[in-house]
């Protein structure tokens, strides 16, 4: 319904330009689309994860998988280092750092289910923090990609020394429809 509002007033109003001006409307189109997209759409997935079987197992999963695989990243990252995963949009994220990432949130994968979620399956105990670390970080290069193309350090000073609020939460949004996706395959009983 949003979309379509989005788009019915950008069309009505397309009228009134012309030239290098309609260039111009439509790429505020595209920006309003985008951040419909990256700020509703996406993370209205978690919504869906929570309303799910077991869904605060799920949902406290899904935040530890992302977290811990962000701080396994940093540590890893600063301390071995050396090989650039993606140095054009994020010249400090190292192919040492995914691997740390990865490990860190299979370590709490595993914990949590030991402890907390007996119910999720070996195969997903060990699939699902190998999936989010690769959809995590790809959504970490997205919003750097995005702060690149603008020429932005931060995507803002809410959190100072911090990249910005988006940081924070740009690997949670682009996984969530990951993360719901693998709990209907790996889905527990």
């Amino acid at each position: 319904v949003f979309f379509l509002g989005f788009a019915t007033f950008f069309l009505v109003t397309a009228d009134r330009y012309q030239g290098d001006d309609l260039k111009t409307h439509y790429l505020e189109f595209m920006y309003c689309v985008f951040g419909f997209i990256y700020l509703a759409f996406l993370p209205s997935f978690l919504v869906s994860l929570r309303q799910s079987a077991y869904g605060a197992h799920w949902s406290i999963l899904f935040l530890f998988i992302i977290w811990s695989n962000d701080v396994g990243a940093y540590f890893a990252g600063s301390k071995y280092g050396k090989r650039r995963l993606y140095p054009h949009i994020s010249p400090k994220k190292s192919w040492e750092g995914a691997y740390g990432g990865a490990a860190a949130s299979l370590i709490i994968t595993i914990l949590f289910k030991l402890t907390v979620f007996k119910a999720l399956s070996w195969t997903g105990m060990v699939v699902i923090p190998l999936v989010l670390s690769v959809s995590g970080p790809v959504g970490d290069l997205a919003e750097s990609f995005l702060k690149r193309a603008f020429d932005k350090k931060d995507s803002s000073q809410l959190i100072p020394g911090h990249g910005g609020f988006l940081d924070r939460f740009d690997s949670v949004v682009f996984s969530l429809p990951v993360m719901v996706a693998l709990t209907r395959i790996f889905g527990a009983v």
